[in-house]
């Protein structure tokens, strides 16, 4: 990714902000403590930036991150994503009766310690590995001016850190 000058900008402001790193910190610690970001909130759905199903000892709690909707309706969704860079906004959809989710994640400069002037689209499916809840969905996300570069996530009604 070529970084812009509004990009360096927003991340210098970023780190000159005390609250934020402060709020920071401490997701990182939730993350390695709890396996949770937002402990206290109930996310819909939580998930890690990892490409198999987590072993709680090896498992990149950094990569954490919880799916709170704020609307949910006809396949279609909005709502926010909470890690331990940030908050995001996030709009997508349920496609193919659920088994395929889409969406697009932007951070919010003001709560976050990373300005990504690109939107980020995820793409992931449903699966059914043995032992593992329904809702358990394994996919790719990439910035969208990137596509030949993507990273995988997963995420499920269930927590598994």
């Amino acid at each position: 990714m070529v970084y812009n000058t509004n990009y360096m900008n927003n991340l210098e402001r970023s780190f000159s902000n005390q609250s934020l790193i402060s709020e920071i910190n401490q997701r990182f610690i939730y993350a390695k403590e709890l396996g949770r970001i937002l402990p206290n909130q109930n996310p819909d759905f939580i998930g890690n930036f990892e490409t198999n199903i987590p072993d709680k000892s090896k498992s990149n709690k950094a990569g954490i991150f919880e799916i709170y909707f704020k609307e949910n309706k006809n396949n279609s969704f909005n709502g926010k994503i909470e890690d331990c860079l940030g908050t995001a906004i996030i709009k997508g959809s349920f496609l193919d009766s659920g088994k395929t989710i889409k969406f697009t994640k932007t951070y919010i400069s003001e709560n976050s310690s990373v300005s990504i002037p690109d939107v980020m689209i995820y793409e992931g499916y449903l699966m059914q590995p043995r032992d593992i809840p329904e809702n358990y969905y394994a996919g790719k996300w990439f910035i969208e001016n990137e596509p030949e570069n993507s990273y995988p996530f997963f995420f499920s009604t269930k927590s598994f850190f």
